[in-house]
């Protein structure tokens, strides 16, 4: 597991390459956190979605950014 990351949004365990680092802001000071491809690919498309997207640019988008 040493060579694994936790994703911070389903707290499964995952290769480095199968998601990315992020840096989010918490009060006074930046952390960075693990997320899967998979939970990026929700959390991108439920920020699509408030944007107003339609199903289909939203999965354009999602696939375009997140293969």
């Amino acid at each position: 597991m040493l060579d694994k990351k936790k994703c911070n949004e389903c707290y499964k365990y995952f290769r480095e390459t199968q998601g990315k680092m992020t840096i989010l802001p918490d009060e006074n000071k930046l952390i960075w956190h693990f997320y899967c491809k998979k939970c990026l690919r929700s959390w991108r498309k439920r920020g699509l979605q408030k944007k107003g997207f339609s199903d289909k640019e939203i999965n354009e988008i999602v696939l375009k950014e997140y293969p």
